[in-house]
């Protein structure tokens, strides 16, 4: 896979419009999460006085705020039964706002180790077909062949004017 300039913007665009619909789908759970909170505690200023009439618990009092209101949960429900504050929407959204910028360094993280990974390998597959297509061909073959004779050349006059004694050792 040849990764252009285009393809990795692509990706980029698309994990960005991933992320950013996980953002939108939370944001919609956050309305709906204080929708369903206001609708069970005007439901639960209704109930009271009947509760209180059947001496209904804490555990049923929740128990009856889940079945009526199950995008709450059992915990919310629990919390609202025991008159405790749930979740403000500034929190959630502060929440939802930390999980992005996490998310954020997740995703470039992610898309620095596919390039890394991808690059190599095309590197390395555009530079093995460079280098044969060059060794193959007959001028690179006799631009080797110069220079190895250069470089015999130099080593021998080297050898025989510096270091004499090394030729005499040579037996014929």
């Amino acid at each position: 896979m040849k990764l252009t300039e285009a393809k990795l913007k692509e990706l980029i665009r698309e994990e960005l419009q991933s992320s950013l619909s996980e953002q939108e789908i939370n944001k919609q759970r956050v309305r709906k999460m204080k929708s369903a909170k206001l609708a069970a505690r005007e439901w639960m200023e209704r109930q009271k006085e009947k509760w209180r009439r059947e001496k209904k618990t804490t555990t049923d009092m929740a128990k009856l705020i889940y079945k009526q209101f199950p995008i709450l949960g059992q915990d919310n429900a629990t919390k609202l039964a025991k008159g405790e504050a749930l979740v403000t929407e500034e929190e959630l959204e502060t929440l939802n706002e930390e999980l992005t910028k996490t998310d954020k360094a997740d995703i470039k993280t992610l898309i620095s180790k596919e390039l890394d990974k991808t690059l190599k390998k095309e590197v390395k597959k555009i530079l093995e077909d460079e280098l044969s297509k060059a060794l193959n061909s007959k001028a690179t073959k006799e631009e080797i062949g110069d220079i190895t004779k250069k470089v015999l050349k130099k080593l021998y006059k080297d050898l025989s004017y510096h270091h004499p004694y090394i030729i005499d050792r040579i037996k014929v």
